[in-house]
């Protein structure tokens, strides 16, 4: 029995330290899988330190490839503007470029001496245009206002356009109170009216109407509102918000509904809005347009002139003539010639008036002018008063 026990005692401590040193082995197992554990840890959160930065920097590469976009579609934008608008300006500069060419190669008369003015004119309006849009985008609009009748100004636009006027045949007529005066930059408005005017004119059908209207504004005392209606096609609804912006004006003018000629209109916003006055537009497609623009009123008297028409106004002040009986005499053969013509029968009546002598016929000579003038303004009633006198 003493031997069993001593047997089992030795078996027991025996398997006991087996025990041990397997309970010993195991923990340092566990201790070396912690450390391992430990370092995998640390692994994966290096690696998700290091996929953030990379997502992180995706992002930064993704905007700034969104950056390059933009920038190159500006470019795209700028470039295709600036071919648009050389395209516009050639366009509008080859009438009156045209005019003076062909003008050069023929005797200079009163007539034609008009012309090539007003030509010049024309063009020295579209050059101004283009490089005072580029300053003010720059600088500001620097405006120097005082008090000016807006029936003159009215006057001094339509002289600038009256052969344009007169190579449509149009009428253009005004509702202006002829003392009401506004405080302007006169320079800088006589251009607005003249590029609405001239917009007006373009898209105009010949034997159309023009109308300039001046009223009280409705909703500020303390300002005319000027309107200028033609009876032209009108704009079409997506196209209207575009008008004003030199870069709509581009892209209507592709697709063939603009209604600016360069960028004329761009010049009026900026121009009525460093005024503090406002500008806008309305119009229902084939039924005329009318644009108009707000001034500070100036010295406001009374004296309503109603649907004066201008040029013929213009004309109509031109000196008295009186013709004498040889000057009849003279004029006798081409009375004959005359017959049957109207005003807009221009290459007809110029053919005659070329063939007048007036070297010697002073008042003939002031005759020759007056309906030089009068055809050119498109006036009927005074050409038929100068062929009447002879």
């Amino acid at each position: 029995g003493a031997v069993s026990i001593i047997v089992f005692q030795k078996y027991s401590k025996e398997q006991f330290e087996k025990i041990q040193k397997a309970n010993n082995e195991i923990n340092q197992k566990n201790a070396e899988l912690e450390q391992q554990k430990e370092e995998i840890q640390t692994q994966a959160n290096n690696l998700e330190s290091a996929n953030s930065e990379l997502n992180q920097q995706k992002e930064e590469i993704s905007a700034q490839a969104e950056n390059l976009k933009d920038a190159n579609n500006k470019l795209i934008e700028l470039d295709q503007f600036k071919e648009g608008m050389t395209g516009m300006i050639v366009h509008d500069l080859k009438n009156p470029l045209n005019s003076i060419i062909g003008l050069s190669d023929i005797v200079i008369n009163e007539n034609s001496r008009l012309l090539i003015n007003s030509s010049g004119k024309q063009m020295l309006n579209m050059v101004l245009n283009i490089l005072d849009v580029q300053k003010f985008e720059d600088t500001g609009v620097k405006i120097s206002p005082d008090n000016y009748s807006l029936l003159q100004i009215s006057k001094q636009a339509a002289m600038q356009v009256h052969i344009l006027i007169k190579e449509k045949s149009l009428n253009l007529k005004t509702n202006i109170n002829s003392e009401y005066y506004a405080l302007m930059d006169i320079e800088l408005i006589e251009r607005v009216f003249v590029n609405i005017l001239t917009n007006a004119i373009k898209y105009t059908p010949a034997g159309g109407n023009i109308t300039i209207n001046t009223e009280l504004s409705t909703e500020n005392a303390d300002f005319y509102n000027i309107s200028i209606t033609d009876t032209g096609a009108g704009i079409p609804a997506d196209q209207i918000d575009k008008v004003f912006d030199k870069f709509g004006q581009v892209e209507a003018k592709k697709s063939g509904k603009v209604r600016s000629t360069g960028i004329g209109l761009t010049f009026c916003k900026m121009t009525i809005e460093a005024h503090e006055g406002e500008i806008g537009v309305k119009s229902k497609h084939g039924e005329g347009t009318t644009f108009w623009f707000t001034l500070k009123k100036g010295v406001v008297k009374e004296n309503l002139e109603k649907n004066k028409p201008i040029i013929e106004e213009i004309v109509e002040s031109s000196e008295s003539i009186e013709i004498s009986p040889q000057e009849k005499k003279y004029m006798k053969k081409f009375n004959d010639k005359f017959k049957n013509l109207e005003v807009t029968d221009l290459t007809e009546i110029e053919e005659i008036l070329s063939q007048i002598e007036v070297t010697e016929k002073e008042n003939l000579k002031k005759w020759k002018v007056q309906m030089e003038n009068a055809i050119m303004s498109c006036n009927e009633l005074q050409f038929k008063k100068l062929l009447s006198i002879i």
